[in-house]
């Protein structure tokens, strides 16, 4: 965003009314963007699935990313929001939080006994996707390559799907033959779990599965990793905080939320108006974008007390804005939370102190000494 975003996003936040800027394009085919930064406000466009739609209408009807359901209305999908509820289960967690802390350890320990390493190549890319991979049961044969189209796609994204068409196509054959696999010899992973939940008579589509799949490599995976970042830099830059995690671990988990409250990992999130409507007095045109800045939204002053502040005794961390969608809700966000806490309670406990050099634009070194792992 640049500088004239900033100052509107000021203006928003002071007025609570939405502030339009015609210099943005967020979508194809639209001109202009209502920035929204009021945690009130924000709060209302998210929640009201029936006035502001998750589905971007530039996209096309069959494109692999259009049927993820982080992009469609929740309302729309409650039949396969009690499928992925089934599937997502209290159980499966249990064992996922077992696999996570399994995965972690065996990432962690040869970096911590070097002394140093890479956070972002090394750690904050490989252990979401180990995690993931796990997850849904990827054969361990094919992880090299589902990386290597994983990064490949992810890289070229900016550029413009087409550019990565063929490889969408092979990852697209590549969970049919899967998911085939599965429903022949049913294993005790996600997908598994995906194909055999059953509500009122009905089950996943194969589609549907493909697209919580890449819905959990395009999209949970980078944001996994941006969390990661942003809240290492986080606990480094603030003098004491590591030792007092390192001996009180139980607060590792309120220190992740207050961190990505002042930094979220994903934090632009679009919706479109269905229909004219009215935020705060200002009236907004059926179809035109609005744009939740998360950052401004989560340090509104309305809602948290000293919000530039770091405060990880924080009560009201339920009251942090994500994206809305469901699947963030119901796959991510506790994806998310069990993998940094894993990792951080890994790093935290087992290191006495680890340290942040900036001494490549593009990578993040840490030195740590260490415990044990």
């Amino acid at each position: 965003m640049n500088s004239s975003i900033t100052e509107l996003s000021r203006r928003s936040i002071i007025t609570g009314a939405p502030v339009y800027d015609p210099g943005i394009q967020p979508l194809v085919n639209t001109n202009g963007v209502w920035q929204v930064n009021r945690h009130k406000e924000a709060a209302t466009v998210l929640a009201d699935h029936r006035s502001f739609s998750g589905e971007y209408p530039f996209l096309q009807e069959g494109d692999i990313f259009t049927d993820q359901l982080i992009i469609n209305d929740p309302l729309q999908h409650t039949l396969l929001r009690s499928l992925t509820g089934k599937a997502f289960s209290t159980q499966l967690i249990y064992h996922l939080e077992t696999m996570v802390r399994r995965e972690c350890h065996a990432v962690l320990a040869p970096l911590m006994r070097h002394g140093e390493m890479e956070f972002v190549s090394e750690f904050a890319q490989v252990l979401p996707f180990q995690v993931i991979s796990r997850l849904l049961g990827i054969p361990a044969r094919n992880n090299v390559q589902l990386s290597a189209w994983v990064q490949a796609v992810t890289c070229g994204y900016s550029s413009g799907i087409a550019q990565s068409a063929q490889i969408i196509q092979q990852l697209h054959l590549f969970f049919i033959e899967l998911i085939q696999e599965r429903w022949e010899h049913p294993q005790e992973d996600f997908i598994t779990r995906l194909l055999f939940a059953e509500a009122e008579g009905e089950r996943f589509s194969t589609q549907d599965v493909i697209a919580i799949c890449f819905f959990l490599f395009f999209e949970s995976y980078g944001n996994i990793k941006n969390s990661f970042i942003n809240v290492l830099q986080i606990i480094t830059a603030i003098p004491g905080l590591q030792a007092h995690l390192a001996a009180q671990p139980s607060d590792i988990s309120q220190a992740i939320a207050e961190a990505l409250r002042l930094s979220p990992a994903s934090p632009d999130i679009l919706r479109i108006a269905v229909k004219d409507i009215l935020i705060s007095g200002t009236p907004i045109q059926k179809g035109q974008p609005l744009h939740i800045d998360a950052a401004a939204v989560n340090r509104d002053s309305a809602v948290f007390t000293e919000p530039h502040t770091f405060n990880m005794t924080r009560t009201n961390h339920c009251q942090v804005l994500a994206s809305g969608a469901y699947l963030h809700q119901s796959i991510e966000a506790p994806l998310t939370t069990i993998v940094l806490n894993a990792a951080f309670e890994t790093l935290l406990i087992h290191a006495a102190i680890f340290s942040i050099q900036y001494n490549h634009p593009e990578k993040i070194f840490i030195s740590f000494q260490h415990r044990s792992v």
